[in-house]
């Protein structure tokens, strides 16, 4: 099973082929195991995905594409290195040349949010774990066509290998983004019911100035009826000015609604 310990804001640099140094002090560390691009549906854009023997070999990592494009500008970043330390390579004190803070990268992956999903996807870069494993915090990423099975499955193996510890807390990724979008979708409800009751009010009062426009023509209406005019003519004379009245709404309605087009594109 995939797994992942998320890190805290790094200090990473990478080295150009002309020695340019570029450093970021807001790139994600990521500890992943092989198959977890597979479990999330991350796809590869270059390079090739972590496998078991990358493991017990050299440290090797993965960079998201903004990572990549931002560390190698117009390079292909696999088979180069990034370097972990302070926030100045000639300050930290730590040489490239030590394996411990090297890091060769093997492959690019797609760009994928992570805290948020109204946030940009961060620059992350994606180490593999060796043999030492996750740490005391470690997250399960599992791919299963069934989720109660695929709970279930997971409830079992970890009763199994440490019975005395709690329950884990199993999330689908459905939960996770109907959690992120909460209130978005509570915003996109309410402006419903308000859309519904504006329209139920339109509508309304679109029957009353008819229905008062009829009343004061009746007159009119029944002369025309007793010049020859038929019930048709008469009906088809108050439908087109309620047309007209339509046709207004709708114009300056759709101008407002393209001056504020701007506006809703942020909230959805």
């Amino acid at each position: 099973l995939p797994l992942e310990n998320s890190w805290s804001a790094g200090h990473y640099y990478s080295v150009g082929e002309h020695g340019e140094v570029h450093y970021d002090l807001h790139t994600w560390g990521e500890h992943i195991s092989p198959g977890y691009f597979r479990a999330m549906g991350t796809r590869i854009v270059a390079g090739r995905e972590p496998t078991e023997s990358d493991v017990t070999g050299d440290q090797v990592c993965l960079l998201s594409q903004s990572a990549a494009a931002y560390f190698y500008p117009g390079a292909n970043p696999v088979g180069q290195f990034i370097y972990y330390g302070g926030a100045e390579p000639s300050q930290d004190g730590k040489s490239p040349a030590k394996p411990e803070n090297t890091c060769r990268i093997i492959g690019v992956a797609e760009d994928a949010h992570f805290r948020s999903l109204r946030e940009a996807p961060p620059q992350i870069l994606y180490q593999v774990l060796d043999n030492s494993g996750p740490g005391n915090q470690f997250a399960l990423a599992v791919r299963g066509k069934n989720t109660t099975i695929a709970a279930g499955a997971i409830r079992a193996a970890f009763h199994q290998v440490v019975p005395e510890t709690a329950a884990p807390t199993i999330r689908t990724f459905a939960e996770l983004v109907e959690a992120h979008l909460r209130s978005e979708r509570m915003l996109m409800a309410l402006s419903l019911c308000f859309a519904s009751v504006g329209l139920l009010l339109t509508g309304l009062g679109l029957y009353g100035m008819l229905s008062r426009g009829v009343v004061m023509r009746i007159k009119e209406i029944g002369l025309r009826l007793a010049l020859g005019a038929s019930p048709r003519d008469a009906l088809l004379q108050v439908v087109a000015e309620g047309l007209r009245l339509v046709g207004f709404g709708l114009a300056i309605g759709l101008a407002m609604a393209l001056a504020v087009s701007r506006l809703f594109r942020t909230l959805l």
